[in-house]
């Protein structure tokens, strides 16, 4: 199972909203369980061109029939789940927090310095505002797949 809610320790996790029901694996309200199939099965593309390379670009549609088809729930409650999914990732990384998900990686909030520019248009030069961006990690789990060493 992956923890996608309270960190333990110093580690921060995602934090749940009481009563967010985004699986039945764990009814705690402090933070949900989803287990590594369930996770591998959302993010799986069962879309793959005849040469069996996977050139296909992943969508939140994709995610909701994965889910609806791995899980045998409704589609409105696995867009539901989805879209839950992606408003407490962007609601943590929103606040600062970094988001780690076990076996996948871990995103970050970094802020980049503000610096010169140029108007590709003008060529007038010009002073870019400091912002925060955010960053992903890939986990060494993620790596060895991608990497074929399983």
């Amino acid at each position: 199972r992956i923890c996608l809610g309270g960190g333990i320790g110093r580690r921060k996790g995602l934090k749940i909203p009481y009563g967010l029901s985004m699986c039945g694996f764990d009814s705690r309200p402090r933070h949900q369980m989803i287990s590594e199939s369930l996770l591998e099965n959302l993010i799986r593309c069962n879309h793959q061109p005849p040469d069996g390379r996977h050139t296909m670009t992943l969508t939140k549609n994709h995610l909701v029939q994965s889910l609806n088809k791995s899980t045998g729930i409704s589609k409105a409650q696995s867009k539901r789940m989805v879209e839950n999914v992606f408003e407490i990732l962007k609601e943590n990384l929103a606040n600062g927090e970094d988001v780690l998900i076990s076996g996948f990686g871990k995103f970050s909030v970094q802020t980049k310095n503000g610096r010169r520019g140029r108007n590709p248009a003008t060529g007038e030069d010009l002073m870019l505002d400091s912002r925060r961006v955010v960053r992903f990690k890939s986990s060494g789990v993620l790596k060895d797949k991608i990497n074929g060493s399983e």
